[in-house]
């Protein structure tokens, strides 16, 4: 049926013819490929098969497709689509606004967020994702390394294998994995967890867990992100190797080699390689020393010679029975801190301990001026 115009209405609109063997539709668009097709206010299709849609949008590559405002699809078979967005990779994907797909087959969605790497991820918002193969989710999460994974807000990894989730934490050891805030990683196969607690650069295998604790370091000192190549940097304050350490519980700290500190402001000092502190409190200050139960401090050193009754003095013995050869375990500090032990059944090798019992024994016999013994 022929529609009739109805009077005083305006003009269909027309859409001014582009440049081009292709679909070129609007003031000063291109298509310069039969298979092309531009649309919009200064939309380019320069590639084959490229497509682009909307005002100032450039599909520069074979396949590539922008398709909003001001968006560049630049290489092939990328894509960018939504306000102000680059996608320039080989199989870069950009959506969103002001996103940055650089890496071939790289990808970032959501608002500002800069895909530099090859095949990385950035998903969110302000998210800088530099390392192959690396993915950041969330806000303002920067990434270096390699094969490293970011969840949450601010994070940063400058290591390979890494993984960080939670919020303003640091990541630079390698295949570490920290989990909280304003945490710290430096060293090597290390894993964080708690609120600011951190693992200097030179403790490997090292596991911290809770707030403010902390292997191998007396507390973080900053963390250097690079503007053009978005390496990240860390550095730590007292640092010492606390290789294969463990601190668990509110301010534990380690900061020897093997070292055990299980409970708050459980410690093992920097002479206590191979110490064990378990308890609120407890320290072991000694090589290979055990505290044992709040507030115990084992301070002790092995060699120490026991006491010999019978010489009235310490022993000359040299050996295991008389001279310890480890640092001492502690169930107290000596100085207000002490404990009973109980339940300990009656010792039978030189090396054992004696209970009460057997002192009952030997105190209710005596010796005649004869040398007969009776009880």
């Amino acid at each position: 049926m022929l529609m009739r115009p109805v009077p005083g209405s305006a003009a269909p609109a027309t859409n001014p013819p582009g440049e081009g063997p292709g679909v070129a539709i609007g003031v000063d668009s291109s298509a310069n490929h039969a298979q092309n097709a531009a649309i919009g206010y200064k939309a380019t299709a320069k590639g084959v098969g490229a497509l682009a849609v909307g005002a100032n949008n450039a599909a520069n590559a074979g396949n590539a497709t922008a398709l909003g405002v001001n968006n560049v699809a630049n290489t092939g078979n990328s894509v960018a689509i939504g306000v102000g967005n680059n996608a320039a990779g080989n199989d870069s994907v950009a959506f969103g606004r002001l996103n940055t797909a650089k890496g071939a087959s790289s990808v970032a969605i959501g608002r500002e967020n800069a895909a530099n790497g090859s095949t990385t991820y950035a998903f969110g918002l302000k998210n800088a994702v530099w390392g192959n193969f690396s993915q950041a989710w969330g806000s303002t999460n920067t990434i270096s390394g390699t094969t490293s994974y970011a969840f949450g807000y601010n994070n940063k990894i400058g290591s390979n294998n890494a993984y960080t989730v939670g919020e303003s934490n640091v990541n630079t050891g390698l295949r570490a994995t920290v989990v909280g805030n304003s945490s710290k990683a430096g060293g090597q196969d290390a894993f964080v967890g708690g609120y600011n607690s951190a693992v200097g650069s030179t403790s490997k295998n090292a596991v911290v867990i809770g707030q403010g604790a902390r292997v191998g370091t007396t507390g973080f000192k900053k963390v250097t992100v690079d503007p053009v190549i978005g390496a990240v940097t860390a550095e730590y304050n007292g640092e010492v190797d606390a290789t294969d350490s463990v601190a668990v519980g509110y301010s534990a700290n380690v900061m020897a080699l093997n070292g055990l500190a299980l409970g708050r402001t459980a410690s093992v000092t920097l002479a206590g390689k191979n110490g064990v502190a378990l308890g609120s409190g407890a320290s072991a200050q000694a090589e290979d020393g055990v505290a044992l139960g709040t507030a115990s401090v084992a301070n002790r050193a092995a060699g120490i010679a026991g006491w010999d009754f019978a010489a009235g003095a310490a022993s000359t013995a040299n050996n295991g029975t008389w001279k310890a050869t480890k640092g001492a375990l502690s169930i107290g500090n000596g100085a207000g801190t002490t404990r009973q032990i109980t339940s300990v059944a009656a010792g039978t090798q030189d090396t054992d301990a004696v209970n009460v019992a057997q002192l009952k024994g030997i105190s209710n016999g005596y010796v005649h001026v004869n040398g007969t013994n009776t009880a």
